[in-house]
């Protein structure tokens, strides 16, 4: 755990921090041969679908596959409805 600060700094309007942190780990692994970049995919639900998708936007050729539980994609929308 690397602390509050740290935390605060990925969420709401530092969410780009999240997203950025997240390409910077892959691309980590990958340069260190950690992992098999051909068979790389990302499995993710609810808030986890506004992360895979930057990263689909941002980095096409970062993952091989996304799978995605119930996103949420459109916080905007959904937030801004009573029901």
């Amino acid at each position: 755990y690397l602390g509050g600060e740290w935390y605060r700094s990925g969420k709401a309007l530092n969410k780009w921090n999240s997203i950025r942190d997240f390409i910077e780990g892959v691309n980590y692994l990958r340069e260190n041969d950690v992992i098999d970049s051909k068979r790389l995919g990302l499995i993710t639900s609810s808030a986890g679908g506004i992360i895979a998708g930057a990263v689909l936007n941002e980095e096409k050729n970062l993952l091989q596959s996304i799978l995605l539980f119930s996103p949420f994609i459109n916080p905007y929308d959904t937030l801004q409805n009573p029901n």
